[in-house]
């Protein structure tokens, strides 16, 4: 499981690094450099955490079963429903958007 600190970053030091990080994933030309940054800046695990959310997000969005999504993706049903619960009430909205671009077919 990732950890963070306790130590709480300031707010001006916080907001830096996180524009640092939006700009620095909004740079990422392809999908062979997103690729190349994904397996090289996270372990398989989180890569495979991130996949998991926007499959499940998708998968949501494309209203597939809960028992399809959980068979597929081997998420718990608390995890889906805690997803559903987010999608129905217009999160990820900025998410499902571009999975709709892209024409995911999970």
């Amino acid at each position: 499981m990732s950890q963070v600190s306790r130590h709480e970053l300031s707010n001006g030091v916080e907001q830096n690094i996180n524009n640092v990080l939006y700009y620095f994933f909004g740079s990422l030309k392809n999908k062979s450099e997103a690729k190349d940054v994904l397996e090289e800046f996270f372990t398989p695990t989180e890569v495979e955490m991130l996949s998991k959310r926007l499959a499940l997000i998708g998968m949501i969005s494309q209203e597939k079963s809960f028992s399809e999504i959980i068979r597929r993706l081997k998420v718990s049903p608390s995890t889906v429903g805690r997803f559903t619960k987010v999608v129905d009430r217009g999160g990820y909205e900025g998410v499902r958007s571009m999975i709709l671009r892209c024409r995911a077919d999970f």
